[in-house]
């Protein structure tokens, strides 16, 4: 009752022209997402699909093949390219830094200088072990990529 009488409340008021998003899901398999001799496929495969997409922000899947700080340059001036001529923002998770922590992050590509933002709030068991001196043990004997991320600074 209480929420039928509140259906004609205006809880928000647009501000700006709406900006188009796209999300970008390959669909590769579990089984071929690790494989290096799939990375080669996989960037072009996400390269295609961003150029084509009719979107201002277009936002890609944390399990890339590679960390932003390894993709090569050639990779990196194509989609600077491609994404600047459209004024385009890809948001590309999982980061490397120097010291090898690893991070479930944000980075911008494209028309503006790129940015990032590393997640503070990482979910258990799935971004990173909690108490790792009884737990660690399963990221050994699962050999789960990417399963103990560092978090972000607030």
């Amino acid at each position: 009752m209480a929420g039928q009488a509140l259906r004609g409340v205006v809880w928000t008021t647009p501000i700006g022209a709406p900006t188009a998003v796209a999300l970008l899901q390959g669909n590769v398999p579990q089984d071929m997402k690790w494989q290096a001799n799939k990375t080669r496929a996989t960037l072009d495969s996400y390269a295609r699909m961003a150029a084509a997409a009719p979107a201002q922000l277009i936002i890609l899947p944390e399990t890339l093949p590679l960390f932003e700080s390894a993709l090569p340059d050639a990779d990196r001036a194509r989609w600077q390219r491609s994404l600047s001529k459209w004024r385009r923002h890809p948001g590309r998770p999982a980061d490397r830094v120097a010291g090898g922590a690893y991070y479930n992050s944000v980075i911008s590509l494209g028309s503006a200088a790129s940015q990032r933002y590393h997640k503070t709030h990482l979910v258990p068991f799935g971004e990173y072990i909690p108490l790792k001196a009884v737990w660690g043990w399963v990221i050994t004997v699962l050999h789960i990529p990417l399963s103990d991320f560092a978090r972000g600074r607030a």
